[in-house]
């Protein structure tokens, strides 16, 4: 680990705000350590404090409906946070923001760049440890790119036109090259690109869940291609996957007294990455949307497992695939999900029984075994309707709702006025975000415009 970190100082010092358009890039200098052999570049890679922990975008989950806080704890909040919190146009951010929703997730991109440029002058992509080292990188990539797509980006259209306003795609440490918005569709072939490349060249099974496997690039292609709309190829990618691990846990088996009701790196887990963190949402302090926590069944085991009962008609979420409580949520894969992904594609696709199987055989590792009973439903339009609601109830706290919102939302079947009440007792005020708002997609940090000169999302 120590190596590990010395070598992160190669990306550290370019990720201050020593000039222009080298924002985003790695400089080197004398004293920088470089990499100069496979385990250097495996070092980098498993620098886990840096890689997988904290350094993915909390606006996945800052401005979505699953929580509120009470106006108390709004007060005590940053100003970022409360401008986010009520969907804001322009929240000011702050040199933490910064760091935080953008520079952080961007030094995973630098790392995976420097990896990708030194692997060649080191292996030349010969041997199989090469090759998996490659795969990590391009999986890192592509991964970060995903998660900053879905807050920066506007959302991929499948019968409409792509050219909009992308991410600046750095592919190289090169810190002479501008950075420069690509478009959604170039942002999305980058994604695409990346994460199918890394499939190729994973291992099957890794040592640790914070390293990629080849279920793990199968699992973030089913995601990606969701937040798509292609459906048909989420499908496939969320089987292959699951053909390579498709192990639940069983809730009955579960302490569902416990205060933290999973570990870290459950059976469950394929990936494991965590979010940046806000007071806002932490668990101590955000309380479950009242609607969402009603909905759950008294014999739906995850009533138990995903909540404490606050004893004032609020309820706060204990159920993080974290495995632990703070201010940032997991946003890695798990098969869970993929579960729901199978079961809502073959629903849009007319194929009712599969998709039933599929969420059943999820259901029942949640309910109460001896009252469970296969849910059945009339038609397609009953049976989507159902695995959109059991998604949002499974896959809480998890980095996916904002994703679902956007695309949802362009359905009018589904579109959703999301609503916060700041009451203070004396006076309320209400504060809406309609569907397909450009709120949807939030600004870009105000500096990283004014030293790039790139262009700005739209107000």
């Amino acid at each position: 680990m120590k190596k590990a970190l010395s070598f992160l100082s190669l990306i550290v010092a370019a990720m201050c705000f020593c000039g222009c358009e080298k924002y985003l890039d790695i400089r080197s200098s004398k004293s920088t350590v470089i990499p100069s052999s496979l385990d250097d570049l495996q070092a980098l890679l498993d620098a886990t404090p840096h890689i997988n922990l904290g350094f993915y975008p909390a606006l996945l989950e800052i401005a979505t409906d699953d929580y509120f806080v009470p106006h108390n704890i709004y007060n005590l909040v940053t100003a970022f946070e409360q401008e986010s919190y009520i969907w804001k146009p322009e929240p000011l951010y702050l040199q933490q923001d910064v760091n935080g929703e953008w520079t952080n997730p961007f030094r995973n991109v630098s790392i995976a760049n420097t990896v990708l440029d030194r692997l060649p002058m080191i292996d030349g992509n010969t041997s199989t440890r090469g090759q998996h080292i490659k795969g990590t990188a391009l999986f890192f990539r592509g991964f970060s790119y995903f998660l900053l797509a879905q807050v920066y980006c506007a959302p991929y259209n499948t019968q409409g036109n792509n050219s909009g306003l992308g991410l600046p795609l750095r592919l190289t440490p090169d810190f002479n090259e501008p950075s420069v918005r690509s478009s959604v569709q170039g942002t999305y072939d980058q994604i695409i690109s990346d994460l199918n490349s890394a499939a190729d060249l994973l291992p099957v099974t890794v040592e640790f869940p914070t390293r990629p496997n080849k279920a793990a690039a199968y699992a973030a292609l089913a995601r990606a291609y969701l937040a798509m709309e292609v459906y048909d190829q989420a499908d496939e990618y969320a089987a292959k996957a699951l053909n390579l691990y498709d192990e639940l846990i069983d809730f009955n088996e579960l302490d569902l007294g416990a205060a933290l009701t999973f570990a870290p790196f459950h059976r469950e887990t394929i990936f494991y990455a965590a979010s940046n963190g806000y007071t806002v949402l932490n668990p101590r302090y955000a309380c479950v949307d009242t609607e969402l926590y009603e909905s759950y069944d008294e014999l739906d085991l995850r009533k138990k497992a995903f909540f404490t009962d606050n004893g004032n008609d609020t309820y706060s979420f204990k159920g993080s695939y974290m495995g632990n409580t703070g201010n940032g949520f997991f946003v890695g894969l798990a098969v869970d999900e993929l579960f729901l992904i199978r079961a809502e594609c073959q629903a849009r696709a007319g194929r009712t029984p599969e998709a039933m199987e599929h969420l059943n055989h999820l259901l029942r590792h949640r309910w109460v075994a001896e009252h469970f009973a296969p849910l059945q439903v009339s038609g397609s339009e009953e049976c989507l309707r159902l695995i959109l609601e059991e998604r949002r109830k499974e896959l809480l706290s998890r980095g996916v709702r904002w994703s679902d919102l956007r695309r949802l939302n362009k359905d009018p079947r589904f579109a959703k006025t999301l609503i916060r009440v700041i009451d203070d007792g004396s006076n309320q005020t209400t504060y809406t975000l309609p569907p397909n708002d450009p709120r949807y997609v939030f600004l870009i940090p105000q500096e990283v415009i004014r030293i790039t000169g790139m262009q700005q999302n739209l107000r």
